[in-house]
């Protein structure tokens, strides 16, 4: 699936009109979420309602994946445990996947210290430890977007 690059999939609500302009490359607008539990689920999408952004939910790794084969990703948040495929599997996936490689990946876990190593190898944008903030997850959304990570790997505080 080739990453489609127009002028009009992509508008970062937290950049004047006249620097959007510079962000026309996209590789997608909606946010994919994946976690088992589903009161997580639910969680992250009211917290990300004030952004505006379609959701598309995944109830484990392996349908990540296959949501990943339909459509480009403006970013992906992710739980670490999950059955099957856990979360630094998955991330592993996106990275080895040139056409997959650049969408941000977040990650949130309830033991930050001891997955940070593991996160880092993965290829993990940020590593989010529950509980969080909502607007911290905000932020961090927005953050990620602008900087639309280039190299996979990189933590970022």
């Amino acid at each position: 699936m080739p990453i489609t690059l127009t002028p009009t999939n992509m508008s970062l609500s937290s950049l004047r009109p006249d620097e959007e302009d510079r962000f026309q490359a996209s590789y997608g607008r909606d946010i994919l979420v994946v976690d088992d539990h589903q009161t997580n689920l639910i969680a992250v999408e009211a917290a990300l309602a004030p952004l505006g952004r379609r959701l598309v939910l995944a109830h484990s790794g392996t349908e990540a994946l296959a949501r990943l084969l339909e459509k480009d990703f403006a970013l992906i948040i992710l739980d670490v445990e999950m059955p099957g495929m856990d979360g630094f599997a998955l991330t592993k996936h996106v990275r080895d996947n040139p056409l997959t490689a650049h969408i941000p990946v977040i990650m949130i876990t309830a033991a930050d210290d001891r997955h940070r190593d593991d996160a880092r190898r993965a290829g993990v944008s940020k590593l989010l430890g529950k509980p969080y903030p909502e607007q911290e997850l905000i932020d961090t959304i927005r953050n990620a977007m602008q900087a639309r990570v280039s190299s996979a790997g990189a933590i970022h505080s």
